[in-house]
């Protein structure tokens, strides 16, 4: 079902609908935490009819429902993983090890801007640098844009 709404499986959903038979409903009660996991969702819930402001895929003995679009919420925790994956494809292309540590020069205004900020020390983590520095980025490796959310990347080791 992501697939055919373009939802992304790093993506975080709020949530996945499940429909069926009884059967379905006891495995997604049962393994609830394993559901939930596997398909990066907040929650996993079984319900007796179909969600209409979802997207379903049928598959045997019911049908999986999705959000037919990321909630800004959502849109911006997606973003984030967008951009951590690019610069750590950027540092792989570059040569980097695990435990280089990098300076990463970020360009983003507004509403990217201000999550970015707000999200630093988690980026630091993912991505291996030791400091992050916003502003111009005359030679960027690459960008990221997701819905309104936008950013371009540079760094080098540090």
């Amino acid at each position: 079902a992501r697939q055919d709404v373009e939802l992304k499986k790093r993506w975080p959903l709020e949530e996945v609908v499940v429909t069926g038979t009884p059967s379905e409903k006891q495995a997604v009660e049962t393994l609830q935490s394993v559901l939930r996991r596997s398909c990066n969702a907040g929650s996993v819930r079984f319900s007796e009819h179909a969600p209409a402001e979802m997207y379903g895929k049928e598959f045997k003995g019911g049908a999986a429902f999705v959000p037919k679009q990321l909630s800004p919420e959502f849109e911006k925790e997606a973003f984030f993983r967008e951009l951590v994956r690019a610069v750590q494809e950027a540092r792989k292309k570059a040569g980097l090890q695990v435990q280089d540590r990098i300076l990463l020069q970020l360009r983003a205004e507004g509403v990217s801007r201000d999550f970015l900020e707000s999200r630093e020390q988690g980026l630091k983590t993912e991505v291996g640098a030791s400091q992050v520095a916003f502003g111009e980025v005359p030679d960027a490796e690459a960008s990221v844009e997701l819905g309104l959310l936008s950013c371009a990347f540079a760094f080098r080791k540090a």
